[in-house]
């Protein structure tokens, strides 16, 4: 399931189960919504259920290549929330970090999060 909600200038996206089969294609209506926005941040909250093909991978990759200055000139952080260390680790690496146009991080606690945030309000 794909939700994206909007507070203040907080984007709130959740891609959490049950999975369904438009979820990439509402994740990609919402990261394109994300480009109408100026100075936003983004909190993610992901349990690792959504099953992208290698195909939307790839595409999500284009996407983010292609759009990479307008997201560092409109996002101010991006922090994701997953369920598990392991994810965690996962999408925690240095080269993702440094892929990203903004500040970013991974972390298992929504407060952490919350509070990660708030330093770019």
């Amino acid at each position: 399931m794909v939700s994206f909600i909007e507070e203040n200038q907080v984007i709130m996206i959740e891609l959490i189960a049950p999975a369904h089969e438009s979820d990439f294609s509402e994740f990609m209506q919402g990261l394109n919504h994300l480009l109408t926005k100026d100075d936003f941040l983004c909190l993610m909250l992901s349990d690792g259920s959504s099953k992208f093909s290698a195909d939307d991978k790839k595409d999500l990759g284009r996407w983010f290549k292609e759009h990479k200055k307008e997201l560092k000139a409109k996002c101010k952080g991006f922090c994701r929330v997953v369920s598990s260390q392991t994810l965690s680790q996962r999408l925690s690496s240095k080269a993702l970090a440094l892929a990203m146009p903004f500040p970013y991080i991974v972390t298992t606690d929504i407060s952490e999060a919350q509070i990660w945030l708030r330093q770019f309000e």
